[in-house]
């Protein structure tokens, strides 16, 4: 759907979290904003970044330098401390997460004004994790009026969260966090979130109804450099931290039975990246250490070269009922080229994506459904030969910047024409499907 402005939308992001900085929501948000400008929208941001970071001299961007004008708040870097000091520290973290007159907050919200004084925007953006982001939004929104979309990565805080993954709830913490949520969840004018699964998760607990007011909008992904011709490396390929919620034995029982007895067609898994220690204790019980490779550090030109020769890229959730969140993996996968074997739920927006796509398998945290995925990627001469060096078009395109930005710019669109400027009259019934929360659209 195309856009009738008369004049390019303005776009304040505000974000705690931002490139340079290389976390997982980082990129993301710098991919929106990029996906943003190159849709036609004018776009500044204000964002957070760490004294470590700033006084290393590093470089500011996503992969080139940024197109649009970035305003850094400082703020101090989080220490590696352990045990009691690393309690201590994720606490007050939390309690940072709900103090509306933390120094980050004050500043931002300063820098924001001063933006807004001679930006103009037309509508304000705010992203987390973490949480500190909104409440700007909700000090700008009662000072300025502007209509504000308030983007969430997954649903906060941590307690509303499926097991495995709900942290229990800190007395009184628990109860300021909530009425944060709600607040923000009133005061916007519009809700974003990766998965209809989160808004969901974020709905029932806040109850604050989101209908009208909720759009899932996947991740932007990126295109790989493709590697050379030749073969596919026999490996199963993980990026990314693996967390010790999405540890599966299951998984690891599965790629012994097939290694074992595919050995010239499949050898196991390699994992790009970090490790949780029950991760490793399970390989070693399991007699898996000639099976399982892992490789902390690598840089980005080897880590597109290993995806888009992997026999197969691995995303794994934790076996969970239902699954509120969309990994940013998965987003990059779609672009490799390679077969994907997703362990998630039965429930959950990777599911529903892998549902109608030829370049996947979801199965469930069960050896003998994963034995059988494996099977018929790795040994499976037609499967191999129909998925070596595909992409799902229909899947890539979802997570293209091109897209993600078309719907980005609807649903920022629709949140202005609420206030009356600007914006297109015609943006109510987004195309692209699952868009908006309150539809009837299926997935």
């Amino acid at each position: 759907m195309k856009r009738t402005c008369t004049e390019p939308l303005r776009i304040l992001i505000v974000s705690k979290m931002f490139p340079p900085l290389g976390t997982a929501r980082s990129i993301q948000i710098g991919r929106v904003a990029g996906a943003l400008n190159d849709a036609d929208c004018m776009v500044q941001v204000v964002a957070g970044l760490a004294h470590s970071l700033l006084d290393s001299g590093c470089q500011i961007g996503v992969d080139d330098p940024p197109k649009y004008q970035i305003h850094f708040v400082r703020y101090p870097a989080d220490s590696q401390s352990r045990g009691f000091k690393r309690i201590w520290r994720h606490l007050m973290r939390e309690l940072e997460s709900v103090n509306a007159f933390a120094a980050w907050v004050n500043q931002a919200a300063i820098v924001s004004e001063q933006v807004i004084g001679t930006f103009k925007p037309h509508v304000l953006l705010t992203s987390s994790t973490p949480f500190e982001s909104h409440l700007v939004g909700i000090r700008l929104k009662r000072r300025t009026g502007i209509p504000w979309v308030a983007s969430l990565s997954d649903p906060w805080p941590r307690q509303i969260q499926p097991a495995p993954y709900g942290a229990r709830k800190i007395p009184l913490l628990s109860v300021w966090q909530m009425r944060a949520l709600r607040r923000v969840l009133r005061m916007c004018d519009g809700v974003h979130m990766p998965s209809v699964y989160g808004l969901r998760a974020v709905e029932r607990p806040a109850e604050m109804p989101i209908a009208e007011k909720g759009w899932a909008i996947p991740h932007v992904g990126v295109p790989l450099s493709r590697a050379e011709a030749g073969g596919v490396l026999p490996w199963l390929v993980h990026f990314g931290q693996l967390t010790r919620e999405r540890v599966s034995i299951a998984l690891l029982r599965a790629i012994r039975l097939v290694a074992d007895t595919h050995p010239d067609l499949f050898k196991g898994l390699f994992c790009v990246g970090t490790v949780c220690p029950e991760f490793e204790m399970q390989v070693r019980s399991l007699g898996l250490s000639e099976h399982v490779r892992v490789q902390q550090q690598v840089k980005t030109q080897e880590a597109w070269h290993i995806a888009s020769k992997a026999g197969a890229l691995l995303v794994v959730e934790a076996d969970m009922v239902a699954s509120p969140f969309l990994p940013s993996k998965f987003a990059d996968y779609a672009f490799a080229g390679r077969p994907i074997l997703a362990l998630t739920p039965a429930v959950s927006q990777i599911r529903d994506y892998l549902r109608n796509s030829l370049t996947g398998v979801a199965v469930a945290h069960d050896t003998d459904e994963i034995v059988q995925a494996l099977r018929r990627i790795f040994t499976n001469s037609d499967h191999a030969g129909h998925w070596t060096g595909a992409v799902d078009e229909r899947l890539a395109h979802e997570f293209s910047s091109q897209n993600v930005g078309t719907r980005y710019v609807e649903m920022l669109c629709a949140c202005v024409a609420k206030k009356g400027p600007v914006s297109p009259s015609d943006h109510s019934q987004p195309t692209s499907t699952a868009t908006r929360y309150g539809s009837r659209r299926t997935l």
